[in-house]
């Protein structure tokens, strides 16, 4: 609970203790800590930044796992040269379209890829896909993905979106619905 504490050296030593959890425990143990390190930012607010940067780290590292074992059969990915960068959301006028925007570099054919979005942490399969070849033509570049609710998106929902290659989570972004 110490604002000031560097928690980026602990990250590996957690990641091997989680690898070695099965995927119930992982996330049960997981959602807990996020719970609690809430609570932390709900009642000490001075905490606040430090927490959440924590809580971005263990998603980042649980969606990583989970999608590294998915696609490699490993927990931990083959690190990667490719790149995520500048992911940006834009809703329409009329709330029925989000389009989610990153540039991307260093991409090769022989790559497999995906993104996962979430709506309030909860995986929303319509908007993601399964790992696939990457089958644009050129190694960088921009992408769009479209993402769309007839009825209109939620105020107050946090949309995040993840791209992953190779099982590496290259980067993340959300967007709360205004």
């Amino acid at each position: 609970m110490d604002p000031g504490r560097d928690i980026s050296d602990e990250l590996p030593r957690l990641r091997e203790i989680f690898v070695e959890l099965p995927a119930w425990l992982r996330d049960d143990t997981l959602m807990r800590a996020y719970r609690a390190t809430q609570l932390a930012i709900d009642y000490r607010p001075e905490l606040a930044d430090a927490e959440r940067i924590y809580i971005e780290e263990l998603r980042r590292m649980q969606h990583e796992i989970e999608v590294s074992l998915e696609m490699t059969g490993e927990h931990t990915p083959p690190e990667v040269s490719s790149t995520v960068d500048n992911i940006a959301f834009e809703l329409s006028a009329d709330r029925t379209t989000l389009e989610v925007t990153f540039d991307y570099d260093g991409m090769s054919a022989d790559q497999e890829w995906i993104y996962r979005s979430y709506i309030n942490d909860v995986v929303k399969k319509e908007y993601s896909t399964e790992p696939e070849p990457w089958s644009f033509q050129v190694p960088s570049g921009g992408l769009v993905l479209t993402f769309t609710e007839p009825a209109g998106f939620t105020s107050g929902d946090v949309i995040r979106t993840e791209v992953f290659v190779e099982g590496n989570l290259l980067n993340a972004g959300e967007f709360e619905i205004p």
